[in-house]
């Protein structure tokens, strides 16, 4: 059996509407059912049927259809240059600063859980806010002596 390799019109048109109402379906879902109390129960078939939609509309490539927007990569969130940490684009070009904390959360090498009166861990794993604020100033030490810049 031979596959045509475009869609007709017609097929391509119910697959771009089928995959915007399968969209704009699973979304007034998520708004106008109560969650709590529907679930599980009939109302299930609400969100299934939407995705199948969806599903079922596939990849079309036409300009209008919803895989386009599904598939479209997030936007970069870019600073301006002069607050840039990280460069926009791959990866590879992100600027890495590292930082060295030990000295401060454990100085001498010893973890003790009050310094100056300031409690140093909520638990085993992590510093307290008042802690994390204290060394403020040292952090901001550290990123301006590797020339980083806010």
């Amino acid at each position: 059996m031979a596959v045509p390799a475009r869609l007709s019109r017609g097929l391509l048109t119910r697959r771009v509407v089928a995959g915007w109402a399968g969209l704009v379906a699973l979304v007034s879902c998520g708004m106008l059912v109560d969650v709590q109390g529907a679930f599980p129960g009939w109302i299930a078939l609400w969100p299934l049927f939407a995705a199948a939609l969806v599903l079922l509309a596939g990849s079309t490539g036409h300009q209008l259809s919803v895989d386009r927007l599904l598939s479209a990569r997030p936007a970069p969130r870019c600073l301006p240059a002069a607050r840039r940490s990280v460069r926009c684009g791959s990866p590879a070009g992100a600027v890495i600063v590292p930082l060295g904390l030990n000295s401060l959360v454990c100085p001498q090498q010893e973890c003790r859980p009050v310094v100056g009166k300031v409690m140093v861990f909520i638990d085993a794993g992590h510093t307290s806010g008042t802690y994390a604020a204290s060394m403020q100033e040292a952090v901001d030490k550290q990123l301006t002596d590797s020339g980083f810049r806010w």
